[in-house]
């Protein structure tokens, strides 16, 4: 099998006893140039297929954390246009972030409302940590504590979701 693209071809190599007529009209068209080769290629999955996603934000709204940020909140829509299950995790220093974005001074805070149905929690362990507990407790944002006090990340997976993080 070829996982190489889209396409997977399986090879469903024929007896030989074939007769020339049947080799010819089975005659490969891959890789193996030969008559016994009776390649089919496997339609690829149809583009209507739900993904679950996870995105974990661990970084904070300062240099390249920012754009990072940004990128996984258009990622976020992008998904949710397409129809996929999409949440949002913040932990770590991403706890920071999640404070920052809730605040309606901050210029990215349109783009963090427009996905904020999506904001599965904060790590409280993170928040108290950093210093922004009562920050994402005034934002109403839920605050997640199911492994140890942190953010369960395993739970996700449970869930069968993809995890990207930044």
């Amino acid at each position: 099998m070829d996982m190489g693209g889209s396409v997977i071809e399986v090879c469903r190599r024929r007896p030989p006893k074939l007769s020339a007529a049947a080799r010819k009209k089975l005659a490969c068209p891959g890789r193996h140039g030969d008559a016994t080769c009776a390649t089919k290629p496997l339609p690829p999955p149809p583009e209507t297929s739900m993904h679950k996603v996870a995105l974990v934000i661990y970084s904070q709204l300062e240099g390249s954390g920012r754009s990072a940020i940004y990128r996984q909140m258009m990622f976020a829509q992008e998904l949710q246009r397409a129809g996929d299950d999409v949440c949002i995790v913040f932990d770590g220093a991403g706890s920071v972030a999640a404070a920052a974005l809730a605040d309606p001074g901050n210029p990215l805070h349109p783009l963090f409302e427009s996905v904020r149905a999506q904001v599965r929690g904060v790590c409280r362990y993170c928040a108290k940590s950093y210093g922004v507990l009562e920050a994402i407790e005034a934002a109403a944002l839920p605050l997640l504590g199911d492994d140890r006090g942190h953010a369960s990340l395993r739970a996700l997976l449970n869930e069968g979701r993809q995890i990207v993080t930044v």
